[in-house]
């Protein structure tokens, strides 16, 4: 056996020996082989990209819907609390309009009785 510098050095000699028909042959039966390989391997990377990329549109296709399902849940959640909300502020301001009437209607109760004993202190005695 002889080293890689022996090889290259003695290659003037082998030249015409490396050149035979059959080692010819040989060489491109293997790289025929090789970029048969190669174009399969191409093939399969591009096979795999296609999958990878439908694989994530139908990902993001489901993220979407679902974000697009939970944005209308709490719209819908959020006018209910808005329609909760100001239904009890109604209720609470109707409330305060009827204790407020129902005071004044007392007021007016108690300022006519009030002017009624007045007016029997003040009016003479028989």
């Amino acid at each position: 056996a002889c080293s890689p510098e022996q090889f290259l050095a003695a290659f003037g000699a082998w030249g015409p020996l490396l050149d035979a028909p059959l080692l010819r042959e040989a060489a491109a039966a293997l790289e025929a082989d090789n970029a048969a390989q190669t174009a399969a391997a191409v093939s399969d990377a591009a096979q795999r990209v296609g999958l990878a990329q439908a694989a994530w549109a139908s990902v993001a296709e489901e993220e979407a819907v679902q974000c697009s399902e939970a944005a209308e849940e709490a719209a819908g959640a959020y006018t209910a609390l808005r329609a909760e909300e100001a239904r009890r502020v109604g209720a609470t301001r109707s409330r305060a309009a009827a204790l407020a009437a129902h005071a004044a209607q007392r007021w007016k109760e108690t300022h006519r009785s009030l002017q009624q004993e007045q007016g029997a202190w003040e009016a003479p005695q028989e």
